[in-house]
């Protein structure tokens, strides 16, 4: 079994420069223990793979939400608290406890690193789960002493606050209205016309944006920049998903779509299906292949 997820593939005594910017192994864990999990169940097949693939744990949460839980919190904000006691950690798209975590993630970040000031925020993804993590043991660490707040539990109060009237502004005031997928939403940016700062230009080369689960350090790696909010900044542009003894069972899905043209109806036709975690068929044989077109394309040289 190989698992390889943006951790460090090798150790540090090796002689060569692969690089510095190692994801810090959550991900790589949560696919192994469920590779090991579905392994135990009787064998892995292509649709245990997908599933896995969109696996949205939240492995940090494990250790901070606990701590959360026992710390005050008054109106909006213990409503929303309360809805983290019984979270599975899965940051789906319609999950109310995911958008209220994420937030009081971001603002704990702000609070907890204030030293750091506005122009070296430090980033949500895998090394800040391993720094707060350690912090939120050491509850006398200086780093919890701060400008708004000070001590651990008295910071952890202030950003799930911070968190409860970001998200009543922009959600609503009851937090079981709270969605995931409507503050983390992906948006098709075409790479050379999206970014054009020309609106008719962007409106017509850009796609929709849609709703969508996971988030930054989870399987399904469906990052966000906290210092640009909370839509997808980075993902997964394609998964598959194959059986090597029986190839034309193979699946996939595509970000967008077959078609990059504007207009075209094949033009971001798969990305809703590809937030909602399904997928179509890959067949790879020729006969499948024949069997399967529904066209043909032929190029003729001049």
């Amino acid at each position: 079994m190989i698992v390889t997820a943006n951790q460090a593939a090798i150790g540090a005594d090796y002689p060569r420069m692969l690089t510095a910017d190692w994801d810090y192994g959550y991900r790589a864990a949560r696919i192994r223990d469920l590779l090991q999990e579905a392994a135990a169940d009787g064998g892995l097949t292509a649709e245990d793979m997908v599933a896995i693939q969109m696996d949205a744990e939240n492995g940090a949460a494990r250790a901070v939400v606990p701590h959360l839980l026992e710390a005050d919190a008054e109106g909006t904000a213990a409503e929303a608290r309360d809805l983290l006691a019984d979270w599975d950690f899965q940051q789906d798209a319609g999950s109310a406890p995911a958008a209220f975590y994420n937030a009081t993630w971001n603002h704990l970040l702000d609070l907890l690193f204030d030293e750091l000031g506005p122009d070296h925020r430090i980033d949500g993804g895998s090394r800040a789960w391993l720094v707060v993590s350690r912090l939120l043991e050491e509850p006398g660490s200086a780093w919890w002493e701060g400008s708004e707040a000070s001590g651990r539990d008295a910071v952890l109060s202030a950003a799930m606050q911070r968190a409860a009237d970001e998200l009543s502004d922009r959600l609503g005031p009851d937090p079981a209205d709270w969605r995931w997928g409507d503050l983390h939403t992906f948006t098709p940016v075409h790479p050379s016309f999206g970014t054009s700062g020309i609106a008719p230009v962007e409106w017509l080369f850009n796609g929709s944006p849609v709703p969508a689960s996971g988030g930054s350090s989870t399987v399904n790696a469906t990052g966000w920049e906290r210092t640009e909010g909370y839509a997808v900044s980075t993902v997964p542009s394609m998964r598959m998903a194959i059986d090597l003894a029986d190839f034309d069972t193979a699946r996939w899905i595509d970000l967008t779509g077959p078609s990059g043209h504007a207009f075209h109806p094949q033009r971001q036709n798969m990305t809703e299906m590809w937030a909602a975690g399904e997928t179509v068929p890959m067949p790879f044989t020729p006969r499948a292949v024949r069997e399967a077109a529904e066209s043909t394309l032929v190029l003729r040289p001049e």
